[in-house]
């Protein structure tokens, strides 16, 4: 171990002046085995371990309700993108007829990959149900998650709405009252709708 240190040699009794000796340097250097302090391997105590876990889990019930919504709202949107394009195509037909499209494969649009049709006024995917009939367009999600929630466009009116089916389900009312930003909805039968526009 080294140790540099600077002797003071006073000359005067004043403290502003004062001489100083050269710096001198101080080595002894003691063997590895006379080390008094030897390195030890450490590892992790059992508080911080349990500090590392609880911070992880709140992490994650923070983290994971956030992620379930992100993911929701991606599969929401899609729906609210093709239901938007159907009900173009329903008004393009109803310029053209003078009603609207009772048969979903009578409109000039393509039908996302996801989706087939077989004719009648559905088409569907693996988890969507998307339908044309009664002056309305409504996507029902049937799967997953995000079971009990539809998009629902009303063609006379240009309303759009997210609906919750099953009014005891929370989650779907947490879903619809999140990507409307609306706290009131309106019941309609077995309906809780959830208005996007007004």
């Amino acid at each position: 171990m080294c140790k540099m240190y600077q002797k003071m040699i006073p000359e005067e009794k004043s403290p502003a002046k004062r001489n100083f000796a050269p710096f001198s340097l101080n080595c002894s250097f003691l063997p590895f085995s006379q080390n008094p302090r030897p390195h030890r391997m450490r590892g992790f105590t059992l508080i911080e371990l349990l500090v590392v876990v609880l911070i992880i889990g709140i992490l994650a019930a923070v983290a994971v309700p956030q992620y379930r919504y992100i993911v929701n709202k991606s599969r929401f949107q899609q729906a609210v993108v093709f239901v938007d394009s159907l009900a173009k195509a329903q008004q393009v037909y109803r310029m053209a007829n003078g009603s609207y499209a009772t048969d979903i494969t009578a409109l000039d649009i393509a039908l996302p990959a996801d989706f087939n049709s077989s004719g009648g006024t559905s088409a569907r995917s693996n988890n969507i149900v998307c339908d044309v009939s009664s002056g309305r367009i409504y996507c029902d999600f049937t799967r997953g998650k995000m079971d009990g929630i539809a998009y629902i466009y009303w063609l006379n009116s240009g309303k759009r709405a997210c609906v919750s089916f099953v009014r005891s389900n929370e989650k779907t009312h947490a879903f619809c009252k999140r990507f409307t930003g609306k706290q009131t909805y309106e019941t309609y039968g077995a309906w809780s709708i959830y208005y996007i526009d007004s």
